[in-house]
């Protein structure tokens, strides 16, 4: 029990590193199009914050000036 417990995360871990070899380029890819719609999100996020903001604003003057 105790050779077989030992050999099980090495084995484990080989099959990983190779995994991981195989996969370097896609992985690139993944993150790089991740990367885009992390920006693409970043950018829709502030669009909304200034958009309220806008309101937010033209509500405090419109209350101002009334």
């Amino acid at each position: 029990y105790g050779v077989t417990s030992l050999d099980r995360p090495r084995t484990r871990g080989q099959t990983k590193s190779v995994h991981v070899a195989r996969n370097n380029q896609e992985m690139k890819k993944d993150f790089v199009n991740l990367y885009f719609v992390y920006v693409l999100i970043l950018i829709y996020v502030i669009y909304i914050f200034m958009f309220v903001y806008v309101h937010l604003f033209c509500l405090l003057v419109c209350i101002c000036f009334a």
